[in-house]
């Protein structure tokens, strides 16, 4: 993305979900003909959802790679916007199925499965990741990671390596439920 006016301009990547904007990245006063590459956002859109760019001051260019496949492919990004204080599932395993959890490249090389996460409010939160086997519920004995604290309009992303089987889960624990937020994990169903 190429700011070319001749201001500073805020600017937003963007989901269109149903009827309210998520972000996903956000570039504060990026500068006068300053360019920023927002790599690895990997979102898989499903139909009707779109993403948009937004920006402060008029004059500035975005491009994209896209890739369009049909709806029989099992490769998607579940996604939780209805995030609450506490915990928040983002995907089960269906019965009888794998679900390969991708990395940034859409695939699963056995390093590091990203779960992405988007803190579009104005303060702070606390975030933690879990893989819950079929059966159980949350709690420490299936964290994936330490919990850690997402600054202000920031996007992060949570690394572990997993693969989920029927009835498993992936949980989000936030620690202030509040709109818009997303979390999303691209994953492929075998």
């Amino acid at each position: 993305m190429i700011n070319s006016s001749s201001v500073a301009n805020d600017i937003y990547l963007r989901f269109y979900i149903g009827a309210t904007y998520y972000n996903s990245n956000y570039i504060d006063d990026l500068p006068a003909g300053g360019a920023v590459n927002w790599s690895q956002v990997n979102y898989i859109a499903e139909a009707g959802e779109r993403l948009v760019v937004y920006g402060s001051n008029a004059g500035f260019i975005a491009y994209a790679k896209v890739v369009e496949f049909g709806t029989d492919i099992l490769l998607r990004s579940y996604k939780n916007v209805s995030i609450t204080s506490g915990n928040n599932t983002i995907y089960t395993a269906s019965n009888n199925v794998v679900g390969m959890c991708l990395t940034g490249n859409l695939d699963n090389d056995g390093t590091a499965s990203l779960v992405y996460y988007v803190n579009a409010m104005s303060g702070s939160v606390m975030t933690q990741l879990f893989l819950v086997k079929s059966g159980n519920v949350v709690s420490q004995n299936f964290a994936t990671m330490a919990s850690a604290s997402v600054a202000s309009l920031t996007r992060t992303t949570m690394i572990s390596n997993f693969s989920v089987t029927s009835g498993d889960y992936i949980s989000f624990y936030c620690s202030t439920g509040a709109t818009p937020q997303i979390a999303w994990i691209n994953i492929m169903e075998i």
